[in-house]
């Protein structure tokens, strides 16, 4: 049986914990999470291709712009379609200067080779 010091002090304990209760909102659902998360990576990896693209145009040159489509960077390695041999071959001889070009613009990808093949070359850019 509780008395009414009990009583008291339940309610002041009551009255405590309320007052230190915080709302932070209704609950976030699991996919709304993800799809937030899920978007936020695909912005930056967005972005990331964008600095790939204007870093390999600066260092490659211009010239190269329409005949060459920038691939992925796997384990430091820079993969380069090229749109013929001929190309292929020309940067093949730059090899060395792209690799430092590259790290030299997007120090934090640390090429440290560039695969160069041949195959059809998807226009990303706007001539």
């Amino acid at each position: 049986m509780m008395t009414s010091n009990d009583e008291s002090e339940l309610r002041q304990t009551a009255r405590m914990v309320e007052s230190r209760q915080i709302f932070i909102g209704t609950p976030k659902t699991v996919g709304r999470l993800a799809a937030r998360v899920l978007s936020t990576h695909a912005v930056a990896a967005e972005q990331a291709t964008s600095n790939l693209l204007e870093a390999w145009i600066k260092v490659a040159g211009a010239e190269y712009q329409n005949s060459t489509f920038v691939g992925s960077v796997k384990r430091h390695r820079l993969e380069i379609t090229c749109s013929n041999s001929l190309i292929n071959q020309q940067l093949t001889f730059q090899k060395q200067r792209l690799v430092e070009g590259m790290n030299r613009e997007v120090p934090s990808l640390k090429i440290k080779d560039i695969s160069f093949r041949i195959g059809p070359v998807q226009s990303t850019r706007s001539s």
